[in-house]
C-alpha cells in the first residue's frame, strides 16, 4: 500500500478520536419530590446562556430570565448571595419560583467565540436543596482556537441542547401547567408595576409573551465562505448604567447574520465583559486584517453606549470597562472606528450602531457631573466605497427600547427589514427609518435613523 495513503488511513480515526465533550454531574443532587415548574435564572448575559434557556422552555419549563430574575430580586430587596439563606428562598417560593438555576459559562482564551466550559446548578426554593448540578467541558485535545480546534468543537445551540437534556434528566418532567404559571408570573409583576398587588393578575389580560417576532430569522441564504461579522452587544457595563437589551440585540443580529450566509466560525462575538477596549482593537487592528479578503463583505454591529466629548465634540464607542472621564484613553474615537474599517481590503463593509452621542440618555453617557451641552457631535462617516453606515439617531437625538420587543427600537426594525428581504442599506434604511421615527414620537420624542457612505445602494 502506498505509504501516503497508509498514513491517511491512520490519521483518520486518530483525529476524529480527539474530538469529543465531556458531561459530569457535580454534587450530590437529590430528585425533586415535586415537579419543577417555573425556574429563575442566574448568569453573565451571554449566548449560550439564551440558548439554554430557550432549550429549556422548549422542554416545556417556565424559564424566568435574567433580566425579570433581577427584576423581581431588586422588588424583594434580596441580593444573589443571600439566595442560600432558606428566608429569601422561601420569599422565592411564595412567588410561585420553584429554583434558582445558575450558569457560569467560559470561553476559550484563545478564541472568545468559542465556547469551553459550563457549570450549572439548580438550587429548589422549598427547602435549599440541590436538585441538578453537572459540569460540561467542550474540547477535542488540540490546540485551544486553533481551526481544526474550532471546526470539531460543538456548536452554541447543540451544546446547550445536550446540556438541556442532562438537567431535564435530573429534575424530572415539568408540570404540566408550567407554561401557564410562567404567563400567571409575568401577568402579576405587571400588574405590581401599575400598582396592584404582587398575587394579582389582570382579569382579561391576554397571555403576555417573553420573545420577539424578530428573534428567529424568517429567511435561510446559501452560505457565503468569504463574509465575516463583528458583533458587539454590551448591557451591563463595569461601572456605568446599563444599556438596556444590548446583549439581546447582539446575539439575535448574529443569528440573522448566520441566516444571511455568513458562517459562524467567521463571525466573532464580544458580549459585556468580553467587549473591552482591549479586545475591540484586537479584533479590529489584527484579527479582521488578517482574514478579510478582497470580495469579502463585512457586517459590524455594535449595541451599547456612545459619548460625546464635550470639550470638542468628538464621538466615541463606550467598550465595557471605559471611563466616561477618560474617553481618549478608555473609549474608542469613532473617527479611528471608521478610518480602520476603510483600510481593510474588503469589498465594502456594513455597520450597524444601535448607540447614541448626544450625552441625553438611551444608549449614550457621560462623565458624572457633565452636562450635554456640546454644540454638535461629530459622527461623521469618512468617503469611502466600501463602507456604509446605518447609524440609531441623530445629533441630539437618544436611542430608544421597545419592552414589549425586548429589543431597541433601531434594532428590531434593522432585523425585520433583514428578514423582510431587503438587499441594499438603501431599501433597509427606507424600511426602518419611518416606523423608529413612529415608535420614538409613541414614546413621545425624537429619534431619526440615519444613512451615510458611498455603498449605500450596493447589495449586501
Amino acid at each position: 500500500m502506498n505509504r501516503t495513503i497508509r498514513f491517511l488511513l491512520l490519521a483518520i480515526p486518530l483525529a476524529a478520536g480527539c474530538g469529543g465533550s465531556k458531561l459530569v454531574v457535580t454534587g450530590s443532587p437529590v430528585r425533586p419530590k415535586e415537579p419543577v415548574r417555573l425556574i429563575a435564572t442566574l448568569s453573565e448575559a451571554n449566548e449560550f446562556s439564551q440558548k439554554l434557556t430557550e432549550e429549556l422552555s422548549q422542554q416545556g419549563y417556565g424559564i424566568l430570565d435574567q433580566a425579570r430574575t433581577q427584576s423581581l430580586l431588586r422588588k424583594l430587596d434580596i441580593e444573589n448571595s443571600d439566595l442560600v439563606d432558606e428566608a429569601s428562598l422561601a420569599e422565592l417560593k411564595g412567588r410561585r419560583i420553584d429554583a434558582i438555576m445558575k450558569i457560569v459559562v467560559e470561553m476559550t482564551a484563545a478564541r472568545a467565540d468559542l465556547l469551553d466550559k459550563v457549570r450549572v446548578s439548580v438550587t429548589g426554593t422549598g427547602g435549599g436543596e440541590l436538585l441538578a448540578s453537572l459540569a460540561w467541558t467542550n474540547s477535542w485535545g488540540g490546540m485551544p482556537g486553533s481551526p481544526a480546534d474550532s471546526s470539531m468543537r460543538l456548536p452554541m445551540t447543540k451544546a446547550a441542547r445536550k446540556v438541556a437534556l442532562a438537567l431535564t434528566r435530573q429534575l424530572g418532567p415539568p408540570g404540566p401547567k408550567a407554561s401557564v404559571m410562567m404567563d400567571d408570573f409575568i401577568a402579576a409583576r405587571r400588574a405590581a408595576l401599575r400598582g396592584a398587588p404582587l398575587t394579582a393578575a389582570p382579569a382579561a389580560a391576554p397571555a403576555p409573551t417573553v420573545t420577539s417576532d424578530v428573534d428567529t430569522p424568517a429567511r435561510r441564504d446559501a452560505e457565503r465562505p468569504n463574509d465575516y461579522a463583528l458583533v458587539i452587544g454590551i448591557e451591563s457595563y463595569q461601572s456605568l448604567p446599563k444599556a438596556d437589551y444590548g446583549v439581546r440585540d447582539a446575539q439575535t443580529v448574529r443569528r440573522h447574520f448566520e441566516a444571511l450566509g455568513v458562517p459562524a466560525r467567521n463571525i466573532i462575538s464580544l458580549e459585556g465583559p468580553q467587549a473591552t477596549g482591549s479586545k475591540l482593537r484586537s479584533y479590529l487592528q489584527q484579527w479582521l486584517p488578517r482574514n478579510i479578503k478582497s470580495e469579502s463583505t463585512l457586517f459590524i454591529y455594535y449595541s451599547g453606549h456612545g459619548a460625546p466629548d464635550p470639550a470638542n465634540g468628538e464621538a466615541y464607542l463606550v467598550p465595557w470597562d471605559a471611563d466616561p472621564m477618560f474617553l481618549t484613553t478608555s473609549a474608542y474615537p469613532l473617527k479611528q472606528f471608521y478610518a480602520e474599517l476603510t483600510a481593510l481590503k474588503a469589498k465594502r463593509v456594513l455597520v450597524a450602531l444601535d448607540a447614541c452621542f448626544s450625552g441625553s440618555g438611551g444608549r449614550s453617557v457621560l462623565a458624572k457631573g457633565a452636562r450635554p451641552l456640546v454644540a454638535k457631535v461629530d459622527e461623521s462617516v469618512p468617503t469611502a466605497a466600501n463602507l456604509t453606515v446605518l447609524a440609531a439617531a441623530s445629533g441630539s437625538e437618544i436611542t430608544g427600547t421597545l419592552d414589549e420587543q425586548a429589543h431597541g427600537i433601531f434594532t428590531y426594525y434593522f432585523l425585520k427589514g433583514l428578514s423582510g428581504g431587503a438587499k441594499t442599506p438603501r431599501t433597509l434604511y427606507d424600511y426602518l427609518k419611518p416606523h423608529v421615527q413612529d415608535d420614538a414620537r409613541r414614546q413621545n420624542r425624537e429619534q431619526s435613523p440615519t444613512l451615510a457612505g458611498d455603498g449605500a445602494d450596493a447589495s449586501f
